[in-house]
């Protein structure tokens, strides 16, 4: 057993979390924490089996990557399709989506460790669900009633995947440099059209598309003001296409599977999430969840490593016995261990921080606080 739940997974989810504080100011009620606790672990569980189940056949495919579909979209290899398929038969896509819309509103922590499990199994599958759950809860947050209960049930059902469309080719880092245009239509709507490149699981259905307002072009040309973040699909309502186009696929020295593409919009139209010319700031949010989700593939992967190196160490002989013996090869696989815990240590501890801010913001919204706990929330936030 390559045992994907690892013991300090347990050890957090058991020990070193306040599950009651925690989810009594997210729910702003007395919560049955064994009862929570317990879903959390099943979930966990059940990821940690699927994701062992993925690793040999990601192994022998990782060298197969994405490709163009005739509809202009992009799809990963066949591997990566079944796994994600058995994902989301068993509910285990967007899961940090709340429950109304059909997720587990999973803690930021519980789905670090999620991604964590699919990246130590195929890094190009965790591409797939953690832009999606990304992309999710970006809409979740600043989109409308009516647009959350258009698309989220379907992000987490896994019937749509979702991308974000920020990079041009005279805008990498400097998003201040975005052309890609939207045009406020009559009927409220917005019309965008431009370029997107190094767009990742860019053949998604939903986009969610950086675009510089038509009304304040100019003025707003070279600043990261005016920027309003557009959600896009990729089929109308009625099944048609709405003018978004993948081109062509990113040669990359690795994750294959996970489709990084060039992405036309040509009067593709969509609606605005959050207020307009104010996009960066709902961009940041996903972004800054994707720097920590990045950080929780590359300790997948030191995961991954560190058994397979262990593994050859004590298979590999030499002197009459195993190089795991040996006290130089020893040291390198202990000197492993250490600092995939110490990683690990390090993203635990951010992701906490980062839930207790969340469970703040949500008890600061409810409306049956004393004035000294919103005084102490407050000051706790």
């Amino acid at each position: 057993m390559a045992d994907f739940f690892r013991p300090a997974m347990r050890l957090y989810l058991d020990e070193l979390i306040d599950w009651k504080t925690l989810l009594g100011l997210r729910r702003g009620e007395d919560v049955d924490v064994e009862a929570e606790v317990g879903a959390f672990r099943s979930v966990l569980e059940t990821t940690a089996a699927l994701a062992e189940s993925f690793q040999a056949t990601a192994r022998e495919h990782w060298h197969e990557a994405a490709t163009l579909t005739p509809d202009g979209g992009a799809t990963s290899p066949p591997h990566i399709r079944k796994a994600y398929d058995e994902l989301r038969k068993a509910g285990l896509v967007s899961l940090s989506v709340t429950e109304p819309y059909g997720g587990y509103g999973l803690p930021a922590l519980l789905n670090g460790i999620y991604l964590e499990m699919i990246s130590r199994a195929d890094p190009s599958l965790m591409m797939v669900v953690g832009l999606q759950a990304g992309a999710a809860n970006d809409i979740e947050k600043y989109g409308s009633e009516e647009i959350r209960k258009k698309w989220l049930p379907r992000f987490t059902s896994g019937e749509v995947e979702g991308c974000m469309d920020l990079t041009e080719p005279q805008a990498g880092s400097d998003l201040g440099g975005i052309t890609t245009r939207a045009t406020q239509l009559p009927d409220g709507s917005v019309r965008v059209d431009g370029q997107k490149i190094y767009i990742s699981n860019g053949g998604a259905e939903v986009h969610l598309v950086l675009a510089r307002d038509d009304a304040t072009y100019e003025e707003s040309k070279g600043t990261t003001n005016g920027l309003s973040l557009v959600l896009v699909s990729r089929h109308k309502d009625d099944g048609a296409a709405n003018g978004v186009r993948v081109t062509r696929l990113e040669e990359k020295l690795g994750i294959h599977g996970s489709a990084t593409c060039e992405v036309l919009f040509e009067g593709a139209i969509g609606t605005r999430l959050g207020e307009k010319g104010k996009g960066f700031r709902a961009m940041l949010d996903l972004m800054n969840a994707a720097r920590l989700g990045v950080a929780s593939q590359a300790l997948g992967l030191c995961e991954a490593a560190l058994y397979e190196a262990a593994r050859y160490a004590r298979q590999r002989e030499q002197f009459g016995r195993p190089v795991a013996e040996q006290p130089l090869v020893l040291t390198m696989l202990a000197k492993m261990s250490v600092n995939t815990e110490g990683v690990r240590a390090l993203l635990y501890r951010t992701y906490v921080l980062l839930d207790m801010v969340i469970s703040r913001e949500k008890a600061l919204l409810r409306d049956d606080l004393s004035d000294a706990e919103r005084a102490q929330f407050e000051k706790e936030l």
